[in-house]
């Protein structure tokens, strides 16, 4: 089975002490009955952050923690999962020293720094086998695929791009795996800021069932979201719309989708790809047809 995309978010606090208790137990339950659900507990303050594939995924999923499992719980804001990349290729040396009395640290990484096609993920090449010795690289390696989980210069996971540890040095008595960790991690920091940092979005494909009627109202709306019209067909005396549209245009839909189309009208989405955040104006949307693509 495919892996889900989890694209969206949503904290959740219990309000009481028990169900502090019953949301331990119903979390796992849930994921249990739902695998493309995933959670993770947050101890400060005491909650939990639920992940899904959509809005509606989730508030199912709330729904179900409240009627289904007696789990009373206040939320936040749904928060989208963006993701970031580099653009450019870049090489940085970093050299991690610390000198206090005693035995000090040392530790000299050369990094090469490379943009890879969409759902490539993070790919570590060790090409400096003569100048470090296995452990070192593999601390390096270990280092920068966390450096990636924990985000680049948008504070979002980095992904979709090569890293080549080119060069090295290393101190018989002041070298370690930890002062090559420290080295790689402030390494990826200085290095991706350089290598054109650019955030990423996921983006939805949108299926709209509506009366021929409102068409071109959803239609419209739709297009005011920056998305694109990929399709359209008649089903009966329905028409199907088919679009692109970034999830954060998406937040809300389904009451503008009623109100539009008194409530006739119905919806579907799924993820589509992560492609570069459009901020409108003139830039590019590279939803758009003709504009630069390498999407995921």
């Amino acid at each position: 089975m495919e892996q889900p995309v989890h694209v969206i978010g949503i904290t959740i606090y219990p309000k009481t002490a028990e169900d502090a208790a019953k949301l331990g137990a119903a979390l796992p339950r849930l994921v249990e009955e739902d695998p493309t659900l995933a959670y993770r507990i947050d101890p400060e303050p005491e909650g939990a952050r639920l992940i899904g594939t959509s809005e509606t995924h989730l508030e199912l999923a709330i729904d179900r923690l409240i009627q289904g499992f007696g789990v009373q719980v206040s939320v936040r804001k749904f928060e989208i999962a963006y993701r970031e990349t580099i653009t450019k290729t870049v090489e940085h040396d970093y050299a991690h020293k610390k000198q206090t009395g005693g035995v000090g640290q040392f530790a000299r990484v050369k990094i090469r720094f490379e943009p890879l096609p969409r759902e490539s993920g993070f790919v570590f090449t060790n090409a400096a086998d003569r100048a470090l010795p296995d452990e070192y690289a593999t601390a390096v390696a270990d280092a920068l695929r966390t450096a990636a989980r924990r985000g680049g210069v948008h504070c979002y996971p980095t992904i979709d791009f090569r890293a080549t540890l080119i060069d090295g040095a290393y101190h018989d008595t002041d070298s370690n795996a930890q002062t090559f960790e420290a080295a790689a991690r402030a390494c990826f920091r200085e290095g991706t800021a350089k290598a054109g940092p650019q955030l990423l979005e996921p983006v939805m494909k949108v299926a709209v069932l509506t009366p021929e009627e409102f068409m071109g109202d959803v239609i419209g709306d739709l297009n005011g979201t920056g998305g694109s019209i990929s399709g359209m067909s008649r089903q009966d005396t329905m028409r199907a719309i088919d679009a692109l549209v970034p999830l954060r245009h998406m937040l809300g839909y389904d009451s503008r989708l009623r109100a539009m189309t008194l409530g006739r009208g119905s919806w579907t989405t799924q993820f589509d790809r992560y492609a570069p955040y459009w901020r409108g104006g003139d830039d590019l949307n590279p939803i758009h047809p003709g504009a630069a693509m390498g999407l995921r």
